[in-house]
């Protein structure tokens, strides 16, 4: 008579038959779990030691390589001949295709950096030249003389979800200059996902660190920033082994800012960087330089502890201010200290803040984002650190509750958008998105 074993033997006798095919296995094949050499006992993990990472380790130790690829050069030096030969005459000129930009001019460098570089990448992927409109800069040039040659398109990128979802380059093709305005955003991340031009721009950056190429290629510091930050790296940085850059923004946000947080970020980056002490700097760049003194009394408690004998460099703010947005000091001091920071070992940044996302994608390092708010839940961390070097996309917040929903979809197919949303503290919802909300009726529909 059949005897079914109870739910109990039964896993009992399946434990049994595994273990005994395990131990078969081990005696096989000669592994032996009784043995006395445990892996915590092999002479492989004693420790013999710290060890020290080198200068150059340091450096590159949050950055991703800095090679451009071969695409990306062919593709460049095709631009810069086609630059060069509308430049040679006015009747060669006018054989070209061009994109106008508008970065506005009542932002800081941050905002207008993202525009520009998002520009080059559009005359890129069009086969067009890119210049900016000079009524929004202070340079003086201009390009109006040449609007009664061509149909104008104007296009305004806070209203318009095509650069994620349509063929910019068809939609473009009957108008020889398109003019666009209001460029103060990072919009790479939207033609990054658009179906219609991924597959070029993933040839050219295929580990979707787009920023930091395009500056470097298109970007050079005159002879006055040149002269300037080489005498600065000379006399403070270069005979320090690790240099912190520390960027805090404080006027521009409702939550205060807690400068003890900064501190905190970057001295536990100077304790593990192996580096000697007194081979170690930390570089501040803020928008209010009376609280130097409190980067220094907190940074003094750790002289008093023997922990490292940090020091510090901070560059002044320059008389010339023009207070564009809240920015204190000249643009002169403003990309001074961006060159500065953008060559640090390791950047501490102010979570939203455009200013600080620049340098450190300049030279494709991923940068340790101090966050704002009480952080009372572990939604709100004390820092950030971000997949790459990418800046934020700062209209990630109305994009996401937009009436484009197939831009929206197309967007967040990239695993990267939660990175390029997190520019704000509340990026959906809450009193700061209605603010936005109210400032966005005010100024794009009612003009004012």
């Amino acid at each position: 008579m059949h005897n079914p074993r109870s739910k109990g033997e039964s896993r009992l006798f399946a434990s049994i038959a595994v273990g005994s095919f395990l131990l078969f296995i081990c005696v096989i094949y000669g592994i032996d779990f009784t043995s006395e050499k445990e892996v915590i006992h092999d002479d492989t993990y004693e420790y013999k030691g710290p060890q020290i990472y080198t200068k150059d380790q340091l450096w590159m130790k949050n950055r991703s390589p800095l090679q451009l690829t071969d695409a990306f050069r062919t593709a460049l030096g095709e631009y810069i001949d086609r630059h060069k030969k509308a430049r040679s005459s006015g009747k060669e000129a006018l054989k070209h295709k061009y994109v106008v930009w508008d970065p506005v001019s009542d932002t800081g460098w941050g905002n207008r950096f993202s525009g520009i570089v998002s520009g080059l990448v559009v005359a890129m992927i069009t086969d067009r030249l890119f210049f900016i409109e000079g009524s929004s800069l202070n340079d003086g040039v201009c390009l109006m003389m040449e609007h009664q040659l061509s149909e104008k398109m104007r296009k305004n990128l806070k209203k318009d979800a095509e650069w994620a979802t349509e063929d910019i380059k068809k939609n473009w093709e009957e108008h020889r200059i398109v003019y666009v305005n209001n460029c103060i955003d990072y919009y790479a991340p939207l033609l990054q996902r658009n179906p219609h031009h991924s597959a070029l721009i993933d040839l050219w950056f295929p580990n979707q660190e787009l920023y930091g190429g395009m500056w470097r290629s298109f970007f050079q510091e005159n002879d006055i920033v040149k002269k300037e930050t080489e005498r600065i790296r000379r006399e403070e940085l270069d005979d320090m082994e690790y240099v912190v850059g520390v960027q805090i923004r404080s006027k521009k946000f409702n939550s205060p800012v807690k400068w003890r947080d900064y501190c905190q970020v970057a001295k536990s980056l100077a304790r593990s960087s192996t580096a000697p002490a007194d081979k170690i700097k930390i570089l501040l760049a803020s928008d209010q330089t009376e609280k130097l003194r409190v980067v220094l009394q907190e940074i003094a408690e750790d002289f008093a502890r023997c922990i490292l004998p940090y020091k510090m460099y901070h560059t002044p703010v320059s008389q010339e201010t023009t207070y564009l947005g809240l920015n204190p000091g000249s643009e002169l001091s403003g990309v001074i200290d961006m060159m500065l920071l953008s060559n640090c070992s390791d950047m501490v940044i102010t979570a939203g803040s455009s200013f600080g996302y620049i340098p450190s994608a300049i030279t494709n390092l991923k940068p340790y984002m101090v966050t704002l708010g009480t952080r009372h839940t572990i939604d709100n961390p004390f820092y950030i650190f971000p997949v790459n070097s990418e800046p934020c996309y700062f209209g990630c917040r109305t994009l996401m509750r937009s009436e484009y929903r197939e831009a929206v979809k197309t967007f967040k197919m990239d695993g990267m958008w939660q990175q390029y949303c997190q520019c704000h503290p509340d990026p959906f919802g809450g009193k700061r998105h209605l603010y936005s909300f109210i400032r966005w009726i005010k100024h794009d529909l009612l003009g004012q």
